[in-house]
């Protein structure tokens, strides 16, 4: 897989993380390279910083290396905010100013870049006037198959901790799962639109392979979709000449009447990651030895406090101090203190199964308006 130099350099600190998807990895790749959708599905603001505006054009450049086997996509803007500059507007609140166009006034403004190494590299990454990188999130995306996919990912920055890798897991995955479903339950009508547009150019001789499933499927009316344009073209192009791809396709005639995925299938954590990561799989087992043992604890306590009560008349000294020890009050702090210990590691431990349900999927969707206000 490309290098990137950063994770070589002194002072960067990174949290790597891996998962399978049930998800084309085009589409997925698609996504990735989607900044207007992370205010809506993911309610996170700093997407802003890469989308663009009128205002503020995407450069988006395209190179092929020297021997024509290699090809890079790129965009470019000022990372500054777009839409919620737009929805502070909105909102009546146009004399705000966020803290990146405050420092833009003084000086050149970051550049966010998003940049896609064909076939399943990309790298997103904020940018002084030198060129140096401030912080990158990195993704490595690979194909297992059509309609599934192995993905790759680390976010690095200068730091002096690096923290753990099991929050860091924790802390992705919360954030993949609120996209996830989404793709899930549009890909079946994107692989059909891709069969079909396949079908549609063989069925020609003359008319070379080339797809037109994205070209007629999506409508781009964001100024940030120049380069989702450009990236599904390629995808267009590249995606029937894969090996298997249209075999594969054809397998699945009729995908889009089937069934909508359950979410316990296609957010199933411990699938999807927890049973081939290490660090996840040595968390989760020390979680449960945490609840066990606080388990254990607890039980101890109850039979000793019940052994001292019945011997309480007994004239030893040894019955004396465990009387003394297991007085109510230091008791009642033991067994919250056991039962607080174990329910965080319980939670920990849910973390890494299936652990997003529709309710908690609501009270994410009900965050939107906070970066986002509906004009109407």
């Amino acid at each position: 897989p490309p290098r990137v130099p950063e994770l070589d350099l002194d002072g960067y600190r990174m949290v790597p993380s891996v998962r399978d998807f049930p998800i084309d990895w085009a589409i997925l790749l698609e996504n990735i390279m989607d900044p207007d959708h992370g205010l809506f599905a993911h309610q996170a603001k700093p997407f802003d910083l890469y989308t663009a505006s009128k205002d503020r054009p995407q450069d988006v450049s395209e190179e092929t290396t020297h021997d024509g086997t290699g090809w890079t996509l790129q965009a470019s803007v000022d990372a500054v905010d777009k839409l919620l500059k737009f929805d502070r507007e909105i909102r009546g609140e146009a004399a705000a100013t966020d803290k990146n166009e405050k420092d833009s006034e003084k000086d050149p403004p970051l550049r966010a870049t998003s940049t896609f190494y064909a076939p399943s590299h990309v790298v997103l990454a904020r940018k002084r006037p030198d060129g140096s990188v401030v912080s990158q999130t990195i993704f490595w995306v690979s194909p297992t198959g059509t309609g599934r996919s192995r993905f790759l990912a680390t976010f690095a920055a200068k730091a002096r901790v690096t923290p753990p890798r099991w929050l860091g897991h924790i802390i992705l995955n919360n954030f993949l799962d609120q996209d996830t479903h989404l793709l899930a339950t549009a890909q079946k009508y994107i692989l059909e639109a891709e069969a079909d547009a396949l079908d549609a150019d063989v069925s020609d001789p003359k008319i070379q392979v080339t797809g037109r499933a994205r070209r007629n499927l999506f409508v781009y009316r964001s100024p940030t979709e120049k380069l989702q344009q450009r990236l599904c073209a390629f995808f267009d192009h590249t995606l029937p000449t894969a090996p298997g791809r249209a075999a594969s396709l054809r397998s699945l005639s009729g995908i889009s009447r089937a069934a909508t995925p359950k979410r316990e299938a296609s957010l199933d954590r411990y699938e999807q990651h927890t049973k081939i990561c290490p660090d996840s799989l040595e968390c989760v087992e020390k979680c449960e030895r945490i609840v066990t043992a606080s388990r254990i604890f607890s039980v101890l306590v109850v039979v000793a406090k019940s052994f001292a009560t019945v011997h309480r008349s007994s004239q030893s000294a040894w019955t004396a101090h465990l009387n003394d020890v297991l007085h109510p009050i230091k008791m009642g702090v033991a067994l919250g203190f056991a039962s607080i210990i174990s329910f965080l590691a319980n939670k920990v431990r849910q973390s890494f199964y299936f652990n997003y349900p529709e309710a908690k999927r609501d009270r994410d969707l009900s965050k939107i308006h906070t970066v986002w206000a509906n004009p109407s």
